[in-house]
């Protein structure tokens, strides 16, 4: 195994995290294009995680346990990442229900538990900001 993969892959799992705080400073903030820099970052974000994925196939072994099925299917995060971007759209008119209504029916589709639990996250998410 090369010795830089999994330093690699925890700076990336850093960045990943920091991706998310900045996603959610960046809605409060007096930014202009809000939605567009929320964009921004989902997009970061699906790009951060095809490196991800490419260390997993070089060494599975530093795969998260949570992760072994979402990233079974490189397509849940372009999925996940586009539903982000049109339930921010719906929080941003306003119509904050509707935008519960997405995460909600993903859950019920039953995708990969850590996809469920960014879904979870982002309905509290909501709640708490916008209820």
């Amino acid at each position: 195994m090369p010795k830089r993969l999994p330093e690699l892959e925890k700076i990336l799992s850093e960045c990943s995290e920091l991706l998310g705080q900045a996603a959610h400073a960046i809605r409060e903030s007096e930014l202009e294009d809000i939605r567009e820099n929320i964009h921004r970052i989902a997009y970061a974000l699906r790009n951060l995680n095809e490196i991800r994925l490419q260390i997993y196939r070089h060494n599975p072994d530093l795969r998260p346990e949570f992760l072994n099925e979402s990233l079974k299917d490189p397509e849940t995060n372009k999925v996940f990442a586009n539903l982000i971007m049109a339930a921010e759209d719906l929080c941003k008119e306003g119509k904050y229900n509707e935008a519960l209504k997405i995460y909600e029916e993903y859950i019920y589709s039953s995708p990969p538990e850590f996809f469920q639990k960014l879904a979870s996250a982002e309905i509290k998410r909501i709640k708490s900001f916008y209820s």
